[in-house]
């Protein structure tokens, strides 16, 4: 768990306990605590735990404050950012994707079937499941041929989707690519789809 996710309060004294701290994530889900092995009874005052529990309770959340975006990096998200930006932690996101019924799940509940939308970065969509162990990997490019085929079923499809296009064409002009025989494929893969048809 990150630094910035954790907040503390001091925990009430009880005379069979004594006192402490508790921990919280950002959801205010508890976390655990931190409590007072005594070994000397100065330890067991009430006036002394509650004062230790004070400073650390207090030096954990000024931890916290401090590993919080500043205002230059952190701003209310608005919908002419599209996913630029998170709209729950205000950073810049880049460009990642999880796959649907994960994300379903997790910005949906566990019945949904429909994309429930959200614009999240990486880190705060992890931290939803706070139990998931997560693998962070970059995508495979797209080979030419393979933008050429997409880039097909986009021209033969009954709704079109301009981003396509345009993905397919920046996947042809990848380095490893040629693009030259990409079009060339391109032509022959629609040549042969109107003669099919």
């Amino acid at each position: 768990m990150a630094t910035h996710e954790l907040k503390a309060e001091v925990m009430a004294y009880s005379s069979v306990v004594g006192s402490g701290v508790l921990l919280f994530n950002e959801r205010g889900q508890m976390l655990g605590q931190i409590a007072f092995l005594c070994q000397a009874d100065e330890l067991r005052e009430k006036a002394f735990q509650e004062r230790l529990a004070s400073v650390i309770s207090n030096a954990i959340n000024a931890d916290t404050a401090a590993t919080q975006p500043t205002p230059q990096e952190r701003r209310e998200w608005n919908p002419s950012d599209g996913d630029r930006i998170c709209q729950k932690c205000g950073t810049d996101n880049p460009v990642w994707f999880a796959p649907s019924p994960i994300w379903n799940c997790l910005m949906g509940g566990p019945d949904a079937t429909d994309d429930p939308g959200g614009v999240l970065c990486p880190t705060c969509f992890m931290a939803l499941d706070d139990d998931q162990i997560w693998e962070v990997r970059p995508k495979a490019q797209t080979t030419p041929q393979e933008a050429a085929k997409v880039l097909v079923e986009w021209l033969n499809s009954d709704r079109p989707n301009a981003p396509m296009i345009v993905a397919c064409f920046t996947a042809m002009k990848q380095p490893s690519g040629d693009f030259d025989k990409a079009c060339a494929l391109l032509r022959a893969i629609a040549g042969e789809d109107k003669a099919d048809g």
